[in-house]
């Protein structure tokens, strides 16, 4: 019986942590790949007048340690949330992304209005393309976080469905940990 009980727990042990890793390292992968084809695609060129280092330096996300946190967390959540028949989880983490994302999308249509010596029609279009790659990466780094985390879940469940070719290293963790 305690076998079968422990069996039973590091399959579970085992299946989430494969499941979890794959989810956080794919979803980096796949997450990376794709915001790098996203910047590469949508240029942000510096307005008529502005020297281009300064622009880039304006427009350059600050913290991007942060903002792989926030994706890990990503697929963090919709693991879990899936994995658990939480849907709510998701959508409140989802929403809460929103909320928060939304005062930066402010920011980038409001600040600063105007830049002396540039036409307005001219920092329109750099602002609107400096709007577009940001709003692009939200949606497509968010998306790509949360297919990340429905595959750690397929392959969570995988792992459990294929018990029998791990039962032997189970019983020997069983067996070392009594």
């Amino acid at each position: 019986m305690y076998l079968e009980q422990c069996n039973h727990v590091v399959l579970l042990g085992q299946a989430w942590l494969v499941g979890l890793l794959t989810s956080l390292l794919v979803g980096e992968a796949v997450a990376m790949l794709v915001l790098g084809w996203i910047l590469r695609r949508i240029e942000v060129p510096a307005p008529p007048g502005v020297r281009s280092m300064e622009w880039d330096s304006a427009i350059r996300i600050p913290g991007q340690d942060t903002v792989l946190l926030i994706g890990a967390a990503d697929r963090i959540v919709a693991f879990f949330s899936i994995k658990d028949g939480k849907p709510e989880w998701l959508a409140a983490w989802l929403a809460l992304k929103v909320a928060a994302k939304w005062d930066a999308w402010a920011n980038i249509t409001k600040v600063p209005p105007k830049l002396p010596g540039v036409a307005d029609l001219d920092f329109l279009r750099s602002r609107a393309s400096w709007g577009a790659r940001t709003y692009q990466r939200f949606i497509v780094g968010t998306f790509v976080n949360v297919l990340a985390g429905i595959l750690g879940v397929g392959i969570y469940v995988a792992v459990v469905k294929s018990s029998v070719s791990t039962d032997l290293v189970r019983s020997v963790i069983c067996l070392l940990a009594r």
